[in-house]
């Protein structure tokens, strides 16, 4: 943990084996009544959510991991799930200056600009990944890679963010990864977000991009061989290539990425990382970027 900055504040974590299973990060001197020039984001997996509030410079004035209570087997019993998690918690009542919610899912593609047709993005989708017929299709132009992103959101889940905080946008992980591609370093350059059993990957060649893609995996090993089985397939050499990870990883997972990969960086929030250390700014990067997203 990094040296508290003059403001006092409080933070609690509890760790399971699949990294921080619990966080709350609450600046002391937030006054929570006081949201209209803030940012509320949210990420939404299969065991609960996280979400935060942040000002305009990405200064963090509150972060909480919540998790559900049993497990979850069907939308509506999540649905749920989450709206009593969000009856209980006083800052999701709040009125904010934007709100941008992302579900964490394989239910993505992406489409070339020239060849998207909204009218058969369902269609589209369905090719890439099953839907379920509660799923609403959203889709986020990428303007910088001549391309659309189509993802489904849960229409139960939705509702219930909706019913607390109209107004939100939804987007998917993919959105923030695709449009930092610009601003990372190294001439290869292989993008990950690992979050427990699914991980968004991007490959870059210079300015290009070669691959986007989600994958469920079961064994962490698994997912560090898909990783080098791309490299493979595009002819690329892992100690020429800069990995750039975000989201909980264990240590001995991270040792693992450098047994394969000479060049491996963390991405992170640096104005959160002085707030809440770096472990947590980098499990919560993707979440805390969230409000930049066009």
């Amino acid at each position: 943990m990094v040296t508290p900055t003059p403001d006092f504040f409080c933070i609690f974590a509890a760790m399971t084996t699949a990294g921080i299973y619990m966080f709350t990060f609450v600046d002391t001197i937030f006054d929570y009544s006081q949201t209209n020039d803030l940012h509320l984001s949210g990420q939404v997996d299969a065991a609960g959510f996280a979400f935060a509030v942040t000002d305009d410079t990405g200064r963090v004035k509150a972060l909480k991991r919540l998790a559900y209570p049993r497990a979850v087997l069907s939308y509506d019993d999540e649905a749920k799930e989450l709206a009593a998690l969000f009856e209980q918690e006083p800052l999701l009542h709040q009125t904010y200056k934007s709100g941008t919610w992302a579900f964490l899912s394989n239910k993505t593609t992406l489409i070339p600009a020239a060849l998207a047709d909204t009218a058969q993005l369902r269609t589209g989708l369905a090719y890439a990944a099953p839907l379920d017929e509660l799923d609403e299709i959203h889709y986020r132009t990428l303007p910088d890679l001549q391309a659309m992103l189509v993802f489904a959101v849960p229409s139960p889940q939705a509702g219930v963010i909706m019913k607390y905080q109209p107004g939100t946008r939804f987007v998917h992980p993919h959105v923030q990864l695709l449009s930092q591609f610009n601003d990372l370093e190294g001439n290869d350059r292989l993008v990950l977000h690992f979050a427990q059993s699914l991980a968004d990957v991007e490959l870059y060649r210079d300015n290009a991009l070669l691959l986007s893609n989600t994958c469920p995996f079961t064994a962490f090993t698994d997912l560090v061989y898909y990783l080098v089985f791309i490299l493979q397939q595009y002819k690329l050499r892992t100690h020429y290539v800069t990995l750039y990870y975000t989201g909980t990883l264990q240590e001995e997972q991270q040792d693992l990425l450098q047994r394969y990969f000479r060049n491996v960086k963390s991405l992170y929030a640096a104005t959160a990382a002085m707030q809440i250390g770096m472990a947590a700014a980098v499990s919560y990067h993707s979440l805390l970027i969230l409000p930049q997203c066009e």
